[in-house]
């Protein structure tokens, strides 16, 4: 009988490494006094307001910078069509969860 090896654990990551990582959130709103709601800058790929509207943009340190790239957009382009726009590091998968997720909003 032969024996597996052992697996170990990684190291820790160091202090310096973890904080300088990266994640994703939600892009903040952003008030419109002449139209009385919020909104988001979609670049004419949603012309259409929905409350499955969003964008998932890169977050350094918990923080959105305001030319932070959109890493996903998901916008309603009529009563029956959306887009979604993604890109590194979001695979297809990933994008597509994503936004079969809003249906159950």
């Amino acid at each position: 009988m032969t024996k597996l090896p052992r697996c170990r654990p990684a190291p820790p990551r160091s202090r310096s490494a973890a904080s300088s990582s990266d994640g994703r959130l939600a892009a903040a709103r952003r008030w419109n006094p002449s139209t009385d709601a919020f909104e988001l800058p979609f670049h004419g790929r949603a012309t259409l307001a929905s409350e499955r509207n969003f964008q998932l943009v890169t977050a350094l340190r918990g923080k959105v910078a305001a030319d932070a790239p959109i890493v996903l957009l998901h916008g309603k382009l009529d009563e029956a069509t959306y887009s979604l726009d993604f890109r590194y590091p979001l695979s297809p998968l990933h994008a597509f969860a994503l936004a079969l997720v809003t249906w159950g909003w």
